[in-house]
């Protein structure tokens, strides 16, 4: 069973963050440097006994449309990523999406 939801306490974010090893584009600090320009949006999966953290930067676009970035991500299964992007579409973060995968890179 799988739980997700948007994450606002930093000092749980930052202990799960350091434990999966994520680049310092996924860190808190990161998304507090690109306020007020991009809106964080910091995201927790919980997949059973495992928990990742996500953050994903928002900005305004011209016409009423929001970016959505997801930074220098692993996503180890493509199943994660489905959740993920289920989940920003499901509580309209954004409107475009753009995902940079380290796997890939």
């Amino acid at each position: 069973m799988s739980e997700i939801k948007i994450i606002t306490n930093k000092e749980k974010y930052i202990k799960l963050w350091e434990s999966q090893r994520a680049s310092f584009l996924q860190s808190w600090q990161w998304g507090d440097v690109k306020s007020p320009n991009w809106q964080p949006v910091r995201i927790e999966l919980s997949e059973e006994s495992k928990t990742y953290v996500f953050s994903v930067l928002v900005r305004k676009l011209p016409f009423g449309l929001e970016l959505g970035y997801l930074p220098r991500v692993d996503f180890l299964e493509d199943k994660i990523a489905r959740k993920v992007v289920e989940f920003i579409k499901v509580k309209e973060i954004c409107d475009l999406l753009v995902i940079e995968s380290i796997r890939y890179a």
